[in-house]
This record gives structure tokens, C-alpha cells and sequence, in this order.
């Protein structure tokens, strides 16, 4: 196995959402290269990792120079994602997490990517709605941005490429294989700025979302929140906390089950002429509210109004809460 590094002097693009929701966790930009589709018997021969430090990008290739390079070229893998919490992909939830997941397993490593530490920008632009186009390809997004890439090839053809290098050893086929990966993770970088178009908020309420680090290691993940029969429903997963515990009061309901570590809470909501809210007051903690309103008394968080819900409120309203409850 090879590992080949690159150093870019280069600062990356985060909007303001995007690092208050996800400025505190480490993340890397992730794309692997395989002989093929199916992890039950196909491998991965090269796996590209772009870590942000400070200023500097940092990318670092692992490629295969023979197929029985798999395994150490996995386990190398695993080391440096067992330090990150949040791995940035284009439909890497489809197909490089479980792929990766399944070579894992069938190479003896005990390590496994959560699905909850996929951000992957491929399913945002696809559901989230602000561009419409023929695909949601990463070339066909790169296309749309203006981004023009050195790379010629396509995945199909870098299995076919990978192949005739280890019957030839040509460099060439290698350096062809590895600027393709390379470049798919390299732009990702430049992708990102497009979640900027999208209602940041309202993709952290329905998709998973990580609230403090500890020593590089997650404490708390927020895997759902909705909005259900004048019911605000959350679930999660907690690490920090090593009993059972409920509580169950007028304002809000909470259990914890330290075999599963997962969380529940339920908060009744009010509702009247149009709004759906809740009130601070009934809360034994204090919140001070991210987007008061003129026209709504201070001690009422609106949650929705007139059908429009308030993601950023409540997303921060969810967090402080849970970090109450979590601190005993």
C-alpha cells in the first residue's frame, strides 16, 4: 500500500450556519475507488480523506498496488476516521459508508461508520430543492458551478484502469486513477458553498446533528425531531450518561435507557389562532430566545406559525434542553 499526501495552502468555504451547527465537530471530505459495485466480494483500492486544519487542506491517499493491499489499507482507513465525527460525501450514505462498513467487517476490523456521521451533500441538493437539473451526478453539480476539472474519467472507467494497472504497473494508469479520486474530494470543497442557498436550519431539524465533542468523541447525537399532533418529538443517542433516568412533567417528557443509550423526549405544544408554541416559563431551565418577536410575549417560543415552522428557535431551544438534562 502507498500513501500519498498533498499539502494546499487553502482556506475552505463555511457559512455561518454551517459552522454553528457543525464548526465544533471534526470532519474530512471522504470518496473511495473499488473494483466494483458489490462489497461482498469487490474491494477498495484507493481511499481519499481531505482533512481541514487551521488554513491548510491536508489530502491523503491510500492506494492499493495489489489487491491483497486491502486489508492494511482498511485499517489505516480506520484510524484516521476513528478520530473524525462527521464525514462530508457526494452519496457516500448509499454507497462508500456501507460499502466501506461491509469490507470492514469481512476484513476482521473492528470499526464501523455510523450513518448518523454522513453528511452528504448529494441527498441535500437532491431533496432539499433550490437547483433543478437533468441529474444530481457530482459532475453534473460541478458543471452547474462552473467548476472544470483536469480528471477525464469516469468511476466505471477507473475499475477498468485500476485492472490493467496491476497487470502492467504502468504509472500512468495509477496517476490517472488517483487524480480522479483526488479531484472528487478536492471539490467537494468547492460544492459546499451551495448549501449556503438552502435553509441550513430546517436540514439540521430533520437529519441527524451532533451537539458536543469530547476529547474527539461524540457525546450527544440528535437523530430526529418532528412535529406530530401538537407534539414536539425528539430522539437521540447520549454517551456521557451511564443510567437509566425519566422524568415526566407538565412541560415535557424525557427517558433514557443506558442499554441502547438512546433518549426520547416529548413536549406537548399549545396552540392557538394560527400558532403553535410552547412556554419558556413552564421549563426549569433558562433559555433566552434567538429571534424574539415583537408581536409574541417573550416567555412564548413559537414553534409554528401560520404553517411555517420556526427551525431555528427550536433547534436551539432542543439543544440547550438536552444539555440540561444532561448534566445531571
Amino acid at each position: 500500500m502507498e500513501i500519498c499526501e498533498k499539502i494546499i495552502p487553502e482556506k475552505i468555504f463555511i457559512s455561518r450556519a454551517f459552522d454553528e451547527y457543525m464548526g465544533h465537530l471534526n470532519f474530512v471530505f471522504l470518496d473511495i475507488e473499488t473494483t466494483g459495485i458489490n462489497p461482498a466480494f469487490n474491494k477498495v483500492v484507493l481511499a481519499g480523506i481531505l482533512v481541514v486544519k487551521n488554513d491548510t487542506l491536508i489530502s491523503k491517499q491510500l492506494f492499493a498496488e495489489k489487491k491483497e493491499d486491502e486489508e492494511p489499507l482498511l485499517s489505516k482507513l480506520a484510524e484516521i476516521l476513528s478520530k473524525s465525527d462527521l464525514i462530508i460525501n457526494y452519496n457516500g450514505t448509499s454507497f462508500d459508508i456501507p460499502f466501506l462498513n461491509k469490507r470492514f467487517e469481512k476484513n476482521g476490523i473492528n470499526f464501523s461508520i455510523s450513518k448518523h456521521a454522513s453528511f452528504d451533500l448529494y441527498r441535500i441538493i437532491k431533496n432539499y430543492g433550490y437547483i433543478k437539473l437533468q441529474d444530481f451526478k457530482l459532475k453534473t453539480i460541478e458543471e452547474f458551478l462552473g467548476i472544470h476539472r483536469t480528471d477525464t474519467i469516469s468511476g466505471k472507467e477507473s475499475v477498468a484502469l485500476y485492472n490493467e494497472y496491476i497487470k502492467t504497473k504502468n504509472p500512468a494508469y495509477k496517476e490517472k486513477i488517483c487524480l480522479h479520486n483526488f479531484e472528487d474530494i478536492y471539490y467537494l470543497t468547492k460544492i459546499l458553498p451551495i448549501i449556503n442557498k438552502y435553509d441550513l436550519h430546517k436540514i439540521a431539524f430533520e437529519n441527524p446533528r451532533y451537539l458536543k465533542t469530547d476529547k474527539g468523541h461524540l457525546k450527544t447525537i440528535i437523530r430526529k425531531n418532528s412535529i406530530k399532533k401538537e407534539r414536539l418529538m425528539v430522539n437521540g443517542l447520549c454517551y456521557s450518561k451511564d443510567k437509566d433516568s425519566a422524568f415526566f412533567t407538565y412541560s415535557y417528557d424525557y427517558k433514557f435507557s443506558s442499554k441502547t443509550a438512546e433518549f426520547n423526549i416529548e413536549i406537548p405544544l399549545f396552540k392557538k389562532s394560527g400558532l403553535l408554541y410552547l412556554s419558556l416559563k413552564d421549563f426549569d431551565f433558562n433559555y433566552e430566545k434567538k429571534l424574539p418577536l415583537h408581536h409574541i410575549p417573550p416567555h412564548i417560543l413559537t414553534v409554528k406559525e401560520n404553517g411555517t415552522i420556526n427551525y431555528i428557535e427550536i433547534n436551539w431551544f432542543i439543544n440547550d434542553l438536552i444539555s440540561h438534562l444532561h448534566s445531571y
